[in-house]
């Protein structure tokens, strides 16, 4: 498969790497240490990323300052408007660490679908924002990518914006008795009927489970094509 500006893409692997230098790339330049990374990703996900070094900024609540869910939310709040003004939604910030390296997630979504260009066009546009937010003292990774085939619901906005959708819902221990059929296990497939601030509710067969949401370690969407 063939990328912007003619560029292979491979599952995970394609990367330019520079130190202390300039990197131009889909007409991007910057001036730090970059690793800038195209994929089309084993979990059909586009991103593009780079390394952004990190600042130390005094003004951050010293309470949120090395929470790494603090600095996701302070990142979204501050980049969500100018995403929703692109015609994009801001599907999810997370900041995360992967092995000895830190990520700045950030996922895109729109009814056409993701293209490279638009992570592009995400990254150029949020890139000066959270600059401005400055909320990272380490060094990290930004990415900017879609959100694949198969997504983390997490929100509220997740939940209702996927009701509809065939779903796994996974357990932190496995289902009571109460639960019939279904007890003894710590995964469900089926569609996603509803929530509310306590509770999911799936449709499994002939039958509708809900079951409390502090009881569910993870809910994704699943890829029925």
């Amino acid at each position: 498969m063939i990328g912007s500006g003619g560029l292979p893409l491979k599952p995970s692997l394609f990367f330019v790497k520079i130190k202390k230098g300039i990197a131009f790339y889909f007409g991007l330049c910057y001036n730090t240490n970059v690793r800038k990374m195209l994929t089309e990703r084993e979990d059909e996900r586009l991103s593009l990323s780079f390394e952004r070094k990190g600042k130390k900024v005094a003004q951050l609540n010293p309470e949120k300052k090395n929470k790494r869910s603090g600095v996701a939310s302070l990142i979204k709040d501050a980049i969500e408007p100018t995403v929703i003004s692109m015609g994009y939604i801001l599907w999810d910030v997370e900041f995360v660490k992967e092995g000895s390296e830190l990520d700045l997630v950030i996922s895109i979504d729109r009814e056409e679908g993701i293209s490279l260009d638009d992570c592009e066009a995400v990254t150029r546009a949020v890139d000066p924002i959270i600059d401005s937010v400055d909320p990272i003292e380490q060094n990290y990774y930004l990415e900017v990518s879609s959100t694949g085939s198969e997504r983390v619901l997490r929100t509220d906005f997740h939940l209702e914006y996927c009701r509809g959708w065939m779903v796994s819902v996974s357990f932190f221990a496995p289902l009571g008795e109460e639960f019939g059929d279904y007890a003894g296990q710590k995964q469900l497939k089926g569609v996603l009927l509803s929530h509310d601030k306590d509770c999911v509710s799936v449709a499994v067969g002939d039958s509708q489970i809900t079951v409390l949401r502090s009881s569910i370690a993870k809910i994704k969407t699943l890829d029925v094509e």
